[in-house]
């Protein structure tokens, strides 16, 4: 087992160095909330889609957000993206604009039931099973805040916020499928580092000192989701005999769910008083142990594809995040401080046309 988390470790170390490189100093202010900016899970054939993560399915291409699809996957999907993002800031007259990116994700993803030996075998098995190793950032924070508040005993008080670093999600997700419906279920390792930092200056006197308080904290745990789908054909079985699957009309009804998970936290306090060139350490903590919890989550959504050139669905997320904790986090008093959050919601629409499925070799078909 310490094999096994040693390895992840050094993949979640080799992928933060290529975040760290790959991308410029970007400016999220509200990634200081939580555990940061949670980055969009879908892969991009879902997100072309409009999101319709919870219905979508494909038999060349992989859904991670509802590990059911891997039952319907035919042929062995290996997936690499990258993302960029311009960002515009404005403030009472204040713009500040930049560009922003990060890893995607990367996945191999393969039937284990190959449909290569029932032409072989000359026999068509009942069931599908699909699988995946993948590895994608959850969430993200950098930021860069200044502002200043005023004291009676101490006047005007700069105080600088600065917050960088990543969370990942390494999983191994399965998915069977049996007649019309399927079942996944995704498994893995919520690993991440993430450092901040908080610095206090009176601006009124000259020779004032500047209290800085350091946070870096570590997150690990176990993560989980199972989804299920189910597919209502509008083609009876002598119809649909030497048809694609992609060519039967079908009406794609899915969900996901994983509730609250717990993490372990390890983090490192420090306080100092800095003036000219003289640091005093005010107080140290170090491998300081805590709990965190992640909210439940629950993705439901129907997509119908017509059999020819085009799809529409719906979906619907919820996340409870008013339900996050995390042990870790510390103010401006160097004492644990959790910001209270909101549960949150997303509802999406979305359509895709081809306009000539036939045309593998002509892009704008």
């Amino acid at each position: 087992m310490q094999l096994k988390k040693t390895f992840w470790m050094a993949i979640v170390g080799i992928l933060a160095q290529i975040s760290l490189h790959a991308q410029s100093d970007g400016n999220s202010p509200f990634s200081r909330l939580g555990i940061g900016d949670i980055l969009d899970p879908n892969f991009v054939s879902v997100s072309l889609s409009g999101g319709l993560s919870a219905a979508y399915r494909d038999p060349y291409q992989v859904n991670i957000a509802n590990p059911a699809s891997l039952g319907h996957l035919r042929a062995t999907a290996f997936e690499f993206a990258v993302f960029g993002r311009r960002n515009t800031l404005s403030e009472t007259g204040n713009t500040d604009q930049f560009w922003d990116g990060n890893i995607g994700y990367i996945s191999l993803a393969f039937p284990i039931i190959n449909p290569i030996n029932e032409l072989i075998e000359n026999r068509k098995r009942k069931i599908k099973w699909g699988a995946q190793l993948a590895i994608q950032p959850f969430t993200r924070e950098q930021y860069n805040i200044s502002t200043s508040s005023y004291n009676p005993d101490v006047g005007t008080i700069k105080q600088e916020f600065v917050g960088s670093g990543n969370t990942y999600k390494l999983t191994m997700n399965h998915g069977i499928k049996w007649k019309h419906t399927s079942l996944g279920l995704s498994t893995g390792l919520f690993l991440g580092s993430i450092k901040n930092e908080i610095n206090l200056r009176p601006t009124d006197e000259i020779f004032s000192r500047t209290a800085r308080i350091s946070n870096g904290y570590s997150v690990s745990g176990f993560v989980w989701n199972l989804g299920v789908m189910h597919d209502i054909e509008f083609m009876d079985e002598k119809e649909k005999e030497n048809l694609a699957e992609i060519r039967i009309p079908r009406l794609t009804i899915g969900a996901t769910v994983h509730s609250n998970t717990s993490f372990n936290t390890r983090s490192d306090i420090q306080v100092l008083s800095i003036a000219d060139r003289q640091i005093d350490t005010i107080r140290t903590s170090t491998d300081m142990r805590a709990m965190g919890k992640l909210p439940l989550e629950l993705n439901l959504g129907f997509l119908y594809n017509s059999g020819h050139n085009w799809s529409i669905g719906a979906n619907y997320y919820f996340s409870k995040w008013s339900d996050y904790r995390n042990g870790a986090q510390i103010g401006i008093d160097g004492q644990n401080q959790l910001i209270p959050l909101v549960d949150s919601w997303k509802f999406s629409l979305g359509a895709t046309i081809v306009p000539n499925p036939n045309a593998i070799r002509k892009l704008f078909s």
